[in-house]
């Protein structure tokens, strides 16, 4: 019998990359509902500010519902 053994690095970098397929979309739709860009703010900017206010709140490893209700939170009209 045979076992196929799956890296470990193989299925964490999957993981990040679902990881950061809904947190790109999360970021972009905060963007769209922020205003950001009447003011001059870059998308690409504003989604790095996001990720450090994300990095710093929510514990490591966060998902998706608890960011995505940590973002609908904040008041970024303002």
């Amino acid at each position: 019998m045979e076992f196929e053994i799956t890296s470990n690095t193989a299925m964490e970098t999957a993981a990040k990359s679902s990881s950061a397929a809904w947190q790109s979309a999360l970021f972009r739709e905060a963007f769209s509902v922020s205003g950001g860009a009447g003011f001059g703010l870059e998308a690409a900017a504003f989604s790095a500010m996001l990720e450090e206010v994300c990095r710093k709140y929510l514990p490591a490893g966060a998902a998706e519902k608890e960011t995505r209700a940590f973002i609908e939170g904040l008041r970024l009209s303002e």
